[in-house]
Parts: C-alpha cells; sequence; structure tokens
C-alpha cells in the first residue's frame, strides 16, 4: 500500500516538474518581435504605437530588435523565412501568427486588432514557428529525468 501511494507521488512529481517547466518557458516567451532601423520614422511611429499598446500585455512581451545587429539580422532573416515573408523593410511586427510590415493607417489596426485578441486570447509566440539552432541540453535533461523518472515507478511497481 505504501509503495503504491510512493510510486503515485513520484508520477505527481514528475509530471508537475515537467509541466513547470514547459509552461513556464511558454509564459517567458516574446508575443511581439517587432524589428526596426534607427533614424527611420515610420519604424518611430510603430515603436510608439507598441508602446502604447504593451500595456495591455505582459511585462517584457514586446522585443525590439534593431535590424542592423548581427543576430538581430539573423532572426529577421529566420522569420522571414517561417513567415514566407519576400519583402525585407523596417518596421516590421511578427505577432501570433501574423507578420505587420510598413507604417500607416492600415497597419495601426491591424497591430491594434491582433494585439487586442492576443491580450486577450493569447497566441504563440513568433519564436515557436522557427527550429531552434544548436542542441536544447535542457530538452534532453527533461526527457532523461522523465524517463528516469518513469523507469523506478516501473521498478517500483513490479517490487
Amino acid at each position: 500500500m505504501q509503495r503504491r501511494i510512493a510510486t503515485k507521488s513520484l508520477f505527481v512529481a514528475a509530471a508537475v516538474c515537467v509541466l513547470g517547466t514547459t509552461l513556464g518557458a511558454a509564459a517567458e516567451s516574446p508575443v511581439v518581435l517587432f524589428f526596426f532601423q534607427d533614424g527611420c520614422p515610420d519604424c518611430e511611429l510603430v515603436d510608439e504605437l507598441l508602446t502604447a499598446l504593451a500595456l495591455d500585455l505582459p511585462e517584457g512581451a514586446v522585443e525590439r530588435h534593431e535590424i542592423s545587429e548581427r543576430e538581430a539580422g539573423r532572426l529577421f532573416r529566420r522569420l522571414r523565412t517561417a513567415y514566407a515573408v519576400e519583402v525585407a523593410t523596417v518596421p516590421m511586427v511578427f505577432i501570433g501568427d501574423q507578420v505587420i510590415s510598413g507604417s500607416g493607417r492600415a497597419q495601426e489596426f491591424r497591430l491594434r486588432d491582433v494585439v487586442g485578441r492576443c491580450a486577450t486570447l493569447g497566441c504563440p509566440s513568433p519564436l515557436e514557428r522557427i527550429a531552434p539552432q544548436g542542441f536544447a541540453w535542457r530538452d534532453t535533461l527533461e526527457v532523461v529525468l522523465v524517463a528516469a523518472l518513469l523507469f523506478l515507478l516501473a521498478r517500483l511497481q513490479l517490487s
């Protein structure tokens, strides 16, 4: 009887650990990725709008990337590929499954609409569309820990 309780406790603990790390990682993901270039007047307009709209989003939900920075340029290219965007102009905003390029009334209304929907209903991070680069040690460690816990649970059940 005590082994069953211990087994169930271990299983619940493993599930909480896996779900906790998975949910924690999702919560940290940015919702809005904004690409701009210094000195770009349209970029400044979109930046001001995003600053106002960010009040409805979790803190840190808007990430700003200056396109001339090397890593930002790489990320920009990867996102454009993932979203099948051929144009490489800024300002460009990636949010959920949407890409908003340029500046103007139409883009403002669309951005307000998409941010509002993401704020109320949630939306995936644009980063989820691009494949991770390199080897993900954290993911491997999670799998190994879960496998070890399941192995222990099975051994306890057989004993």
